[in-house]
Parts: C-alpha cells; structure tokens; sequence
C-alpha cells in the first residue's frame, strides 16, 4: 500500500493542500477509488481512500480511526552542518536509520553560514518526512539548529545529554573499542573539515567518548550511516 504525509488536524473528510495533492495524483498516481496510509509524523497512521480528485482540488476522506503509534527510542544525531546535497542525504538517511532528533551545529570548521542553515530546516523536514513514509515510521525526527558546540551543549536537558551513551566520531581518535548498544544513545559526527581540538575538549567534557571509524577517510554522509549503524538503541 502507498504512504503518504497528510499534515494533522485530520477530518473524517479533508481537502488536501496543494503539495499533499500534487504528492498523492503526480508520485503516487492515486485515482478516485484507491486507498493509501497517511501519517502524520506524530505517532498516527490511518487508511484513507481518495474520494475526488481534479485540477481545482483533492479530497481524501478516512476509512478506519487513526491508530497511535509508541514513540521510538531516543536515538540523538548531532551533526557539524554540511553542504547542501550531503547535508540533505544526511537528514535522509539518518530518518531511515531510526533517528529521533537531530541537531545541526555550526562547528567552527563548517563551511555553511548559520543563516543558511536556519533557512534550510524547512527542506530537510519535507526530506525527513519523505524518508518516514519510505521507510514506514510514524514518528518524523525533530530538527534543531545551534549557533555553536558551545551553544549545543548549553542545553543541559537535552535528550542528547541524556542518552545512556554518547559518542563522537572523530578522525583523530584511535579507539576502536566495541559499542555496546543501549536504550538510547547520542552519536556525533562533525563537518566536512572535521572536529576541532577544543570542540573536541568540550565534547569530552560534556560526557562524550571519542571513537573511531577506521583508517580511511569517508564522506561525511557515509560516516553518518557508518557512526549510527554502530549505535543504533536496543529495542
């Protein structure tokens, strides 16, 4: 069966917005008559059948109640901001991984000016809830920016903190120890240009564990898969 985003509130019978619409007739080539199962990124799903469909608009009406759905387990992807593509193939590929909040940081060795990375946070939500209907989660990630690592780690309640483990995969670390898997974890990865020596120290700090991801150099987006493959919570 198809998937698709439908945004809450949800109404026994909705008209669609415009990109909902476009999605459900243009991608999913949904007629009159044919059944889908919407989400939306809060935790519910539901089946829904297309009821009207033409150029002027879209009206889908539900077929059963929505079912809600438990909460994933805190699974935390801080990330040193990269460039646009490898950034948008990161928030996609973390979604798919299980993440459940992922934070942005410009790092001092991220190219990308802070500006533009607030103005991105849009886009990657639309490509995070793409990855949920792809890979059948109910629940989108939340994505957060912060202004620094200092500013990140000001945020002593943060369910990051509070993992049962956190990691950061730097390239300078030479621990290859095993990662034992908890019930929720905290992974970080840095930058294109890669962690500093004082942001480094900060991390530590805070509670993080250095480790590394071998001997060669791997794409910042390959090194998101790699770190939360490692880490990924006990559930």
């Amino acid at each position: 069966m198809h998937r698709a985003y439908l945004p809450p509130p949800w109404q026994p019978e909705m008209i669609m917005p415009k990109e909902v619409a476009h999605h459900l007739l243009a991608v999913l080539r949904l007629q009159p008559g044919d059944t889908f199962e919407a989400f939306d990124g809060q935790g519910h799903t539901a089946s829904c059948t297309v009821s009207e469909s033409s150029r002027k608009k879209v009206v889908v009406h539900l077929t059963q109640e929505p079912v809600l759905h438990p909460e994933m387990p805190n699974f935390a992807l801080v990330l040193g901001a990269l460039k646009s593509e490898t950034m948008d193939r990161a928030v996609r590929q973390a979604t798919e991984m299980g993440v459940t909040r992922i934070h942005v940081v410009a790092m001092e060795r991220s190219v990308v000016p802070l500006r533009a990375i607030r103005g991105r946070t849009g886009r990657w939500l639309k490509i995070a809830r793409q990855a949920c209907a792809q890979s059948r989660r109910s629940w989108e990630p939340v994505i957060t920016v912060h202004a620094s690592t200092e500013a990140f780690l000001e945020e002593p309640d943060s369910d990051a903190l509070q993992a049962d483990i956190k990691i950061m995969f730097w390239e300078k670390s030479n621990n290859f120890n095993y990662i034992e898997r908890k019930e929720s974890s905290c992974v970080l990865v840095g930058p294109e240009g890669g962690i500093t020596d004082a942001e480094a120290a900060l991390l530590s700090e805070a509670g993080f564990t250095e480790h590394s991801l071998g001997s060669t150099i791997l794409r910042a987006d390959t090194a998101v898969v790699a770190a939360l493959a490692l880490t990924r919570p006990v559930h």
